[in-house]
């Protein structure tokens, strides 16, 4: 039993280390095997480091530009492959003898028997030229994709590859022409007129008797391109162990730059040694342990209340875990630049959520977690930095469309400007900067729009409130809101004008401002089970409470709350939205009729729960603010005179009592906040009750 409530106890707990736990494990998982060169450097900079000595034999591998300029050489020079087909030439020249001897018997007797009767010869003489053609070969079209820049090709003949001059061979179209005009000559030397040739020639159709008989052969093409690249070598030169590499303080130059990155190539393959292994899990897991702890003590001095709420802690780790784990698999199979992920999407949903302080430090740690596996790990957690830093800093809340197309647009030029600066440092020319980059920064901005879907996805799933929705619901069309208007015409006006007056005071002191307005104009939907109980609505002279007793009239008036709370629930308004019906009356009393009843009964005991509030308490500053103006707002319609000293006096008595009743005991707001809050209230009902001169009247 001690055990079943020890765990009970301390529930919460267990569940932050399984969760923590959990994230800690898939980002250890998922970062590279491979051990981390231990040497920063940048090209054209001074080597910051000791003397370094090559501690084994290494090559020294190309450039990557360099190999990758001999790969395409290599594809571009390498001449292609086509398959002989015997049997083309065979069937058509045998086609086109019968073909001939048909057109010529058909063929009108113009002119003397003994020219027209010389078959053999003739169609002899025309079936050599056709083989003769064939002989040579009748290459089939290259896709532009294969082109060679080489006048060379091999036909495959079995087993045989024969290297073939392409001029020596035909297209299709010049096949035709060259037996049509071969034809044609050979029977010129006849007594045919040149008229009765062209005819014999274009009924003959030799077009339909040319076909390629060679035919390109892709896979033996493409097999021997492979091998050819395949053959390059990767490096050129060795470094020999104990061979200087650079000294300290020495600039890193061409030469310098190519042995460091070989040598930290070699440096970060995989080991098989399971010790190497060991090592290698342990430091990433004190790692990972290190920055996830750093996030936690954030949580625990500064957001608590982040920390102790499920959705919200499950949604940063998971939100964190994804990216992670995107950007290794980016890494691990290269099939597109890291820096084409949305990384920036991490501290604008955060911000949109929860806030930018948070939003800042859950970015850090992920871009320091990326950056440990990521190619050129300073540069890339410096630009993130940058990046996030920028939208932090210049994006609002969310309140219109606009807005997120201006973060993505700010991101890339962010981006933009720290990689350019970076790059003119390392490169020391222009023309050696990658500028390809520059469009995968553009490709991350315009994911970045993905943020909208993901906003109503998150909402659903998480539960959580964006401005965009707050916006919906402060709209007066809203159902509710409608319906309020009509059936409750006071409480509307009055739920306005404490939205006006708590939106006013969260301004000056810090909050959401639009979760306070909306969660204003919501708080008293309770009054439209009974509108006419409450004095805004009630007809001047006519009061329902007068034939009620007090203990009646105040539950009718308490029952507001888990009216409006069930109304809510029914209209599927969002939990921070019924948190403000709620908490709006915290566990005050209903003290008019309180006070009434013991007036009238002074020696009857009193139960003071018929008299009180269910609450909770406001437990937010945009609740306790909330209680605020909806107790002064409400007050001051019954104040006798509007003068600077009765609001001062109605305002100081009404926070100071709710302050001593322990109503804000739960709400994160100071005594400080509490000050501005009643300067705020006082000079907003100056101007509502500001004296209006008197117009004269016509005489």
């Amino acid at each position: 039993m001690k055990l079943i409530a020890f765990f009970k106890k301390h529930a919460y707990r267990f569940f932050l280390i399984f969760v923590f736990a959990v994230s800690i494990a898939t980002v250890v998982y998922v970062l590279p095997t491979n051990a981390k060169f231990k040497y920063e450097y940048s090209k054209g900079s001074p080597w910051m480091h000791e003397n370094l000595v090559a501690p084994y034999n290494f090559p020294v591998y190309k450039p990557a530009a360099v190999l990758q300029q001999e790969r395409d050489s290599v594809a571009k020079y390498t001449p292609p492959y086509f398959s002989l087909d015997s049997r083309v030439a065979q069937l058509n020249v045998q086609a086109f003898v019968v073909e001939f001897d048909s057109v010529l018997s058909a063929f009108p007797p113009t002119v003397p028997a003994d020219s027209i009767y010389m078959t053999g010869t003739l169609r002899q003489k025309a079936a050599d030229i056709v083989q003769d053609v064939y002989s040579l070969g009748i290459m089939e079209n290259l896709p532009e994709t294969e082109m060679a820049e080489t006048e060379m090709l091999f036909v495959l003949r079995g087993n045989l590859a024969v290297a073939v001059d392409v001029n020596n061979l035909y297209t299709a179209k010049i096949a035709y022409q060259t037996i049509s005009d071969s034809i044609e000559a050979f029977m010129r030397h006849t007594q045919i007129s040149t008229d009765s040739i062209n005819r014999f020639v274009k009924i003959l159709g030799v077009e339909a008797f040319v076909h390629e008989n060679l035919i390109y052969d892709k896979i033996t093409s493409k097999r021997v391109r492979s091998v050819a690249i395949n053959n390059i070598s990767l490096s050129r030169g060795m470094v020999q162990a104990g061979e200087g590499i650079i000294l300290r303080g020495e600039p890193v130059a061409e030469a310098s730059y190519q042995k460091l990155e070989s040598l930290r190539r070699e440096y970060e393959k995989t080991s098989g040694n399971p010790l190497e292994l060991a090592a290698n899990y342990i430091g990433k897991f004190l790692l990972v342990f290190a920055l996830h702890l750093v996030l936690f003590i954030f949580l625990q001095n500064y957001r608590r209340r982040t920390l102790y709420d499920k959705s919200r802690i499950l949604f940063i780790l998971l939100l964190t875990d994804i990216m992670i784990v995107a950007a290794a698999l980016t890494i691990k199979f290269n099939i597109l630049n890291l820096y084409i992920l949305p990384f920036a999407l991490v501290p604008i949903i955060i911000k949109i959520f929860l806030d930018s302080r948070l939003a800042f430090v859950v970015h850090l740690v992920t871009t320091m977690l990326i950056g440990f596996m990521a190619p050129n790990g300073y540069e890339f957690v410096l630009v993130q930095f940058v990046a996030s830093l920028v939208v932090l800093l210049r994006f609002e809340n969310l309140h219109r469309r606009n807005q997120l197309f201006a973060s993505a647009a700010i991101v890339v030029a962010a981006y933009a400007v720290t990689y350019l600066g970076l790059s003119a440092i390392h490169e020391r020319n222009i023309l050696e900067i990658e500028w390809i980059n520059f469009a995968w920064f553009a490709a991350s901005g315009f994911m970045l729009l993905t943020a909208f879907p993901l906003i109503y996805l998150i909402e659903k799933t998480f539960g959580f409130l964006s401005d965009i929705t707050l916006l919906e619901l402060s709209d007066a069309n809203q159902p509710l809101l409608r319906l309020l208007a009509e059936t409750a015409p006071g409480t509307f006006q009055h739920s306005m004008q404490v939205a006006n007056l708590a939106e006013s005071v969260v301004q000056r002191i810090g909050g959401n401002p639009l979760l306070t307005r909306t969660g204003a104009l919501y708080h008293d939907i309770g009054k439209m089970e009974a509108p006419h109980y409450f004095t805004e609505n009630q007809i001047s002279g006519i009061n329902p409470h007068d034939e009620l007793d007090c203990q009646q009239s105040a539950a009718i008036i308490i029952g507001h709350v888990t009216n409006g709370v069930s109304r809510a629930k029914k209209a599927n308004l969002p939990e921070q939205i019924i948190d403000f019906i709620r908490t709006h009356h915290g566990t005050s009393t209903t003290r008019y009729f309180l006070t009434t009843f013991q007036n009238k009964y002074p020696n009857k005991p009193v139960d003071y729960s018929l008299y009180t509030y269910p609450g909770p308490k406001p437990f937010s500053k945009e609740t306790a603010i909330v209680m605020m103006s909806d107790a002064v707002e409400a007050a001051s319609r019954s104040l006798p005179s509007y003068t600077q000293e009765t609001i001062n006096k109605l305002v100081e008595g009404i926070i100071g009592g709710q302050f001593n009743d322990g109503q804000f005991d739960d709400a994160p707001i100071t005594l400080r906040d509490m000050s501005v809050a009643k300067d705020v209230l006082k000079s907003k009902l100056y101007n509502i009750y500001h004296t209006r001169i008197q117009y004269p009247k016509r005489k």
